[in-house]
């Protein structure tokens, strides 16, 4: 039990902090991930989205040719974004490997079946 205790106090003594306290913990006390995930995605969309927007719109300015141009690697920028990709990195690991543990026993049931 005393292996752990340096990791409870550590945790007790980073409960009272801030959003940015945390986000800038350099001693990697607190996993600041799993709670703001969400925020730090949507921000991250709602950026990506407005600067897009800006170089679409500056493309335009410059040309219709570059501005469609710019349109069309905005819209694949913002699916390659929006993917279910960023989704999947988030969760949790021992989830993963817990799907990938399944998919593997059912493809090997499935082999086993038709031989």
């Amino acid at each position: 039990m005393s292996d752990t205790s340096h990791v409870l106090e550590a945790t007790h003594m980073t409960e009272g902090k801030g959003f940015f306290e945390r986000l800038l913990d350099f001693s990697f006390q607190y996993a600041i991930t799993q709670k703001y995930a969400k925020l730090l995605y949507g921000i991250h969309l709602l950026l990506g989205l407005i600067v897009g927007t800006w170089y679409v719109f500056t493309g335009f300015q410059t040309s219709t040719s570059q501005g469609l141009l710019t349109l069309l690697l905005a819209l694949v920028g913002y699916f390659l974004t929006t993917s279910p990709a960023p989704a999947v990195a988030a969760t949790n690991p021992r989830q993963r490997l817990a799907a990938r543990r399944k998919r593997l026993d059912a493809w090997a049931r499935e082999k086993s079946e038709q031989e």
